[in-house]
């Protein structure tokens, strides 16, 4: 009598995690030369989408829509930023549907309110130095940490490079999500997809002298490992793209930011929110949007 074997079956292949079709786009706009680059980038994305859709949104910051002898200028004020703004669409784009909308209350809060029902969320940023980020406060921060979409961080320096899409690659569940918005906007592009991963020995306190070579080449081997596995799983997904790996040794702040020097656009992924960790960024993506070098997109992992 003869046993048979089970016949092992193909493992199947994952569906990518497609982005979310983009048709409702909320732009934060102000009146300074931050938000009308994010005009600007919002209005180069949206070009070409069928029924896409432009909501400006300003807030009167709350406090100011009370204060006696203010109150009477806050909103006046608020709604000429949105003409103003209105008018560089109706220009740009004047097929473009676009609404505004004044919203009063604290900055953070009503801003990631009005993205509960947007496929993305751009804001632009004073932020050009560590120095000038607490400076210039944490607006664009905290709402790339506690938007229902997915946020773009435009510095007030951009203009369009015709460089590469650059993404990070970090060690937890936000990859894959960061790596299929990252493909997609190279393919839409035509540009190269740069993966680029920074890693460093832990040093525990004790410095890199502590650490022996061959403790070195286990980590580095583990990490281009991680590398390869994220650039097989986009060129399994995305063959005609082009994609060109960078495994750094650095912190990972710093290779990412050096990385997209002359980016077009650079991909990071965000954890899922929940009430201890709705405007909280991990350190990378907080580290990087301190000291933006070009729109970052910041993607939700849920």
């Amino acid at each position: 009598m003869t046993s048979s074997q089970p016949t092992a079956q193909p493992t199947e292949e994952r569906p990518e995690r497609a982005p979310r079709p983009i048709h409702h786009v909320v732009v934060a706009v102000d009146g300074g030369e931050a938000s009308g680059r994010a005009l600007d980038w919002a209005l180069d994305r949206v070009q070409g989408i069928e029924h896409a859709e432009v909501e400006l949104v300003t807030v009167v910051p709350e406090g100011v829509a009370v204060a006696p002898g203010v109150a009477e200028q806050a909103h006046p004020a608020a709604e000429r930023v949105l003409r103003e703004a209105r008018i560089v669409v109706e220009q740009r784009a004047p097929h473009l549907p676009v609404a505004t909308t004044v919203l009063e209350g604290r900055r953070a809060h009503e801003l990631v309110r009005a993205t509960e029902n947007a496929d993305l969320a751009v804001i632009g940023t004073n932020k050009t130095s560590v120095v000038g980020a607490e400076l210039f406060g944490t607006l664009p921060l905290r709402l790339a940490a506690g938007a229902a979409c997915p946020v773009v961080v435009v510095p007030r320096s951009w203009t369009a490079t015709g460089g590469p899409v650059v993404v990070g690659v970090p060690g937890d569940d936000t990859a894959e999500i960061a790596l299929a918005y990252a493909a997609h906007e190279a393919e839409r592009l035509g540009r190269r997809l740069e993966i680029v991963h920074g890693w460093t020995i832990p040093s525990f306190g004790y410095g890199e002298a502590f650490v022996d070579g061959e403790t070195v080449t286990v980590v580095e081997d583990a990490e281009r490992e991680r590398l390869e596995a994220a650039v097989q799983e986009v060129r399994s997904r995305h063959p005609q793209l082009e994609v060109s790996p960078q495994l750094v040794e650095g912190v990972p702040v710093g290779v990412l930011v050096g990385a997209a020097e002359g980016a077009d656009l650079l991909v990071l992924g965000r954890h899922n929110r929940n009430a201890f960790t709705r405007f909280v960024l991990g350190s990378v993506t907080h580290g990087v949007l301190l000291t933006p070098p070009c729109p970052v997109l910041v993607v939700p992992a849920e």
